[in-house]
């Protein structure tokens, strides 16, 4: 999820290796920019079984929305102008996240849904029909609903990316992780993700990076919900982004798959961290070592 009044959560700028696209990537670019959403009636759409959120997102404005599906996903918008481009973007996304992590097995048996809102009066009135306030983005399994404004707010790009991580992470995985591996691997793959497919970094905003230190890790991997203040909030999400960085660099994507299914059974990150990673961090004091000098180079 990505809040409406924090989104340098989703843009804040955390370095990545550089250097040029590798040919697979510019031969997916070169594919992705080819795709056409196909244009149906929602009633010739290849998945029609949407959730009450789903429902509540086309009744407002009704007459205005579109639909259109691709390889992987299903969009519906109500202007030409962002149709493409997100499904391209989705589905470039999908092929890089899914290279990046060694990723086999979809086990989603139908298209994932995007909902995209251009205005602000319907984005409000989504917001008010389903209790999310305050949002820019959000994911709720197969489905990911965004506020796109006629504007072409700069962070859009930041939300598309985080959002688009959690909709291509559910097709991969059956459970929920805990929140801080949750918006973690958004977070870094988001970055990844869109560095590889624009050659560039999502833009960087000042943030006060020192309260990222001030959170205590091991108490934060036990978080079940979202802070109240937005600063510590923010400050979690970048905490949670470098600990997956982490964990993938020294311990390679495969192990980190593993990881991750490990913490969807239970999530208790002491045990799931000596079962994966004891044999290359020895303890966690030595992980929360290395993470405290990765936090020290923002």
């Amino acid at each position: 999820m990505i809040f409406r009044s924090t989104f340098l959560a989703a843009v804040l700028f955390i370095s990545f290796a550089g250097g040029a696209a590798s040919p697979d990537e510019l031969t997916q670019r070169g594919r992705c920019a080819k795709i056409e959403a196909v244009d149906k009636p929602f009633d010739q759409l290849s998945h029609q079984q949407i959730s009450e959120a789903g429902k509540a997102a086309l009744r407002i404005d009704e007459k205005k929305w579109k639909h259109a599906e691709a390889n992987h996903f299903i969009i519906h918008y109500q202007l030409w102008d962002v149709k493409n481009r997100l499904i391209r973007e989705a589905e470039y996304y999908y092929w890089k996240i899914q290279d990046n992590m060694k990723l086999t097995s979809d086990l989603a048996n139908h298209k994932s849904h995007i909902f995209v809102f251009q205005d602000d009066e319907g984005w409000n009135a989504f917001q008010a029909a389903t209790g999310l306030h305050g949002i820019a983005g959000v994911t709720m399994g197969h489905e990911f609903f965004s506020y796109y404004p006629k504007r072409k707010d700069k962070d859009f790009s930041g939300t598309v990316a985080h959002e688009m991580t959690h909709l291509v992470f559910n097709r991969f995985f059956t459970g929920r992780p805990p929140l801080w591996l949750n918006e973690g691997f958004a977070e870094y793959q988001a970055h990844n993700a869109f560095q590889s497919l624009y050659g560039k970094r999502l833009g960087a905003i000042n943030k006060d990076a020192s309260l990222v230190g001030q959170i205590d890790f091991l108490k934060m991997t036990t978080w079940t919900g979202y802070q109240q203040n937005m600063s510590v909030n923010q400050a979690f999400y970048v905490k949670a982004q470098l600990a997956v960085g982490l964990l993938i660099d020294k311990g390679g994507p495969e192990r980190f798959v593993q990881f991750i299914t490990t913490m969807i059974q239970n999530p208790d990150f002491p045990a799931a961290f000596n079962q994966h990673y004891r044999d290359i961090f020895k303890d966690t004091d030595k992980f929360l070592k290395e993470l405290a000098r990765r936090e020290k180079r923002l």
